[in-house]
């Protein structure tokens, strides 16, 4: 379904993605990690279209994303139908006067019906019910990434991209999310900061560091090595002294407890 091969991005100069190669096929539940500004976030919009590298290809469902390729409206509507796009940024999807205005925003230019079983399941799953008349922008962090999240969901793409999802949820929506992306039939590829979360959100992880991909492969292999974890940088090393001995611990980004080394 995806197969990205050599990708280069620069972005002022800066080099941001370096000769990424890799394919996902139908189906699969990858997991994107790695630290901030390891490429996360700008390897998911150029999945989406709305970037393009510099050099190498990104072909979807084997037809190769560019510019000129989204420009055709039935090209541009095909692509936006089958892949969706969570923002790490909620502010920038959000526009609509009401929340129910916001989900159904899409259906129209897209040229699907509105399946209203679905949307009331995810409203929902996402408790949003009392909130379909409300102004999106007087919601909460949680609630705007909610609304979002549905927005996304209501279009069932083949592709789903998320950023990031369950940063502002609380754990009972985080967990109504997760279950629900696990039942899923579609490829989803799920970029986050917890550990714990990514072995419940697929099988495989690809972690980037500075742009590359230093690990591609099951999940378990990445989370249950600490050198790769340290070179990932979801690690750190830090010693103190107890007693006259010094003593070395890793502690993993965005997790609780220490590993002693």
């Amino acid at each position: 379904m995806v197969e990205c091969k050599n990708i280069v991005f620069n972005q002022n100069d800066n080099l941001i993605l370096n000769s990424l190669s890799f394919k996902i096929n139908k189906g699969e539940k990858v997991v994107l990690l790695g630290v901030n500004g390891s490429g996360k976030s700008t390897l998911l919009k150029l999945l989406n279209g709305l970037m393009f590298a510099g050099t190498g290809e990104y072909k979807f469902d084997g037809n190769l994303i560019t510019s000129s390729f989204l420009k055709a409206k039935e090209n541009f509507v095909f692509f936006r139908k089958e892949c969706s796009l969570l923002f790490q940024n909620i502010d920038a999807m959000l526009f609509c006067e009401t929340v129910k205005k916001e989900l159904l925003f899409s259906f129209e230019p897209l040229n699907i019906t509105p399946n209203e079983e679905l949307l009331e399941y995810i409203v929902h799953i996402l408790g949003l019910e009392n909130k379909l008349n409300s102004f999106p922008f007087m919601l909460s962090g949680g609630e705007k990434q909610k609304v979002a999240l549905a927005c996304v969901l209501l279009v069932q793409p083949s592709l789903l991209l998320l950023d990031e999802p369950t940063s502002s949820l609380d754990n009972k929506t985080s967990r109504n999310l997760v279950n629900y992306i696990n039942n899923l039939g579609c490829t989803s590829i799920v970029s986050t900061h917890s550990l714990t979360l990514a072995e419940e959100l697929g099988s495989r992880a690809i972690v980037l560091k500075e742009g590359e991909i230093i690990y591609d492969g099951e999940i378990a292999g990445f989370t249950q090595n600490h050198d790769l974890l340290h070179k990932a940088g979801f690690l750190h090393t830090h010693s103190i002294q107890k007693l006259g001995a010094w003593h070395s611990h890793k502690q993993s980004q965005g997790e609780r407890g220490e590993i002693a080394i």
